[in-house]
């Protein structure tokens, strides 16, 4: 093992750490996250006939219609009404969860090893709202489901 100077050491410590950064998936926190426009994403056109690519791809939320203020409920989240696959060459990078006007909830990050793409959380509403879930598939885009859930 060679011994370094000061000068070496720190030369060698920089050009780790600058590519140590560089393969991180280094991006902005969620509520800063520039959101795609609503027209990017695509839903489910017609309840009584689904293609194929919107059984894979549409969003279904599981939440009830109505909640107590204040009061603990789950929802949650399933993608596709066949399960997504998760594999490498085609997977769904994330989810997230917001309330009408763009307000984060949650954000999952998935990988396509090891994982269904589904998510449960657990909320207490103050107000009446809309639940918004959208999602990212690496090849078919944004998709996207909303649920409206009333507070009594």
């Amino acid at each position: 093992m060679k011994n370094l100077s000061r000068r070496e050491f720190m030369e060698t410590g920089m050009v780790l750490t600058t590519g140590a950064l560089a393969l991180m998936d280094v991006r902005p926190a969620f509520s800063q996250m520039t959101q795609p426009s609503q027209e990017v994403y695509q839903t489910l056109k017609d309840p009584k006939i689904i293609s194929e690519l919107e059984m894979k791809h549409v969003p279904l939320i599981d939440a009830p219609d109505r909640v107590k203020k204040g009061e603990a409920f789950s929802l949650n989240v399933r993608i596709g009404r066949t399960l997504h696959p998760m594999e490498k060459p085609h997977h769904i990078e994330w989810i997230h969860v917001m309330k009408k006007g763009g307000i984060p909830l949650a954000e999952v990050n998935l990988s396509y090893e090891g994982i269904t793409p589904s998510a449960t959380l657990n909320l207490a509403l103050s107000e009446s709202t809309e639940i918004h879930v959208k999602i990212l598939c690496n090849i078919h885009g944004y998709w996207m489901e909303i649920k409206k859930i009333e507070v009594v």
